[in-house]
């Protein structure tokens, strides 16, 4: 590991890897190996869902819930333990008023009914919020929301492959990296990283 003094007078640790014969910054790496980890997921979540292994599914919920709350400082937990088959909605945070669902279904009816059902439950203090593992879609669709709820398709709406942006907009790279390192059972992580 290297340390480099900038005028402005702040160090900055920066590790340098050779990755075949590559070199590269250590955050450049910590987010390839998060895009690796998030793209093995949603191949795994979605190849299990198809033929009805559905325990990834609830477990997805909890690696969304200590991502979401590493990357923004939420304090969201799985409304399944409030609640045994918490209806439509997967994470909730009473604190800041957000709730989450995680799904693997990308059909606008999907949106619409849990829309259907956060309006039911939660009043308009609430932030509703999709994460999808399935393929990225632009909805076209309007989606009817009474005008005192917040909801925006454009917003609220995440696929798995918005993450790694997400991550970098936050500077919550190498903490996600750790977290993913913890959560992700990868034999020989570093596999493809040497030190420089």
């Amino acid at each position: 590991m290297s340390n480099f003094n900038f005028r402005l007078g702040t160090r900055v640790n920066i590790s340098l890897f050779r990755v075949r014969g590559v070199v590269m910054l250590n955050e450049e790496i910590n987010i390839k190996k998060i895009s690796e980890c998030l793209s093995i997921l949603k191949v795994y979540v979605k190849m299990n869902t198809k033929i009805n292994l559905n325990d990834i599914c609830i477990i997805s919920e909890d690696f969304f819930c200590d991502l979401l709350n590493i990357i923004y400082g939420y304090k969201l937990l799985n409304a399944n333990t409030l609640e045994s088959n918490f209806e439509a909605i997967d994470l909730i945070d009473d604190n800041n008023k957000i709730v989450y669902q995680i799904t693997t279904n990308n059909s606008t009816e999907k949106i619409r009914t849990t829309i259907k059902k956060f309006i039911q439950r939660f009043d308009n203090n609430y932030q509703l919020k999709f994460i999808i593992i399935d393929n990225k879609k632009n909805y076209t669709a309007k989606f009817e929301i009474p005008t005192d709820y917040n909801f925006d398709k454009t917003n609220d709406i995440y696929f798995i492959e918005d993450f790694t942006e997400i991550i970098k907009q936050h500077n919550k790279i190498n903490e996600v990296c750790d977290f993913i390192k913890k959560s992700f059972y990868i034999e020989n992580f570093n596999r493809k990283y040497e030190w420089f």
